[in-house]
């Protein structure tokens, strides 16, 4: 049924939020040894981890990643 979709899709929302979280504690702790005379901005880092979410998803392009993503980095930055 539909309820039962939605109720799962409840749940997927959650296990993102939880992972968003610790990418956040994780992002947190790679910026305060990058403050230490590493750059912040990583471009080259961010293609990267596009590539190789691409190369291993099987229903997302690339295109959608980016669109999911950089958001994410855009965020990672201002932590």
């Amino acid at each position: 049924s539909l309820n039962a979709y939605i109720i799962q899709i409840d749940k997927i929302d959650d296990q993102l939020l939880e992972l968003l979280e610790k990418r956040k504690l994780i992002t947190k702790m790679v910026k305060k040894l990058k403050k230490k005379g590493l750059d912040l901005e990583d471009i080259e880092r961010e293609n990267t981890v596009l590539d190789r979410l691409s190369d291993k998803s099987r229903k997302l392009k690339r295109d959608d990643l980016e669109k999911i993503y950089q958001p994410i980095f855009t965020i990672s930055k201002k932590i």
